[in-house]
């Protein structure tokens, strides 16, 4: 198959734009963007929802999909979180107040 035959095939996806994390004004900015992150772990786990206390690897995530998810919410917030961080903290409540953080 040419370039050409493969790029008709699997067409170029559209970038998708960051979102940028708001500084914190209140409890209630970071229990929305823990909602968005729940909504994230789900997606990259397979699952309906989450709670932002579930742990990532409790819910059988793994080193690949916590590197999914890391560029998830890279592509998502356009902040960088190092996959040790959901070592670290593996629940969307922790990564939440790191992206308030960072």
């Amino acid at each position: 198959m040419t370039v050409q035959e493969d790029q008709q095939v699997h067409p170029a996806q559209p970038a998708q734009t960051a979102v940028p994390v708001p500084p914190v004004q209140s409890v209630a900015d970071v229990r929305v963007v823990e909602q968005q992150l729940c909504e994230l772990f789900a997606e990259v786990l397979g699952l309906p929802d989450i709670d932002p206390q579930d742990s990532f690897f409790d819910l059988g995530g793994h080193s690949l999909l916590a590197s999914r998810l890391v560029r998830s919410v890279s592509t998502r917030y356009g902040v960088k979180v190092p996959l040790r961080r959901f070592y670290e903290a593996p629940t969307a409540a922790a990564v939440a107040q790191h992206l308030h953080t960072a």
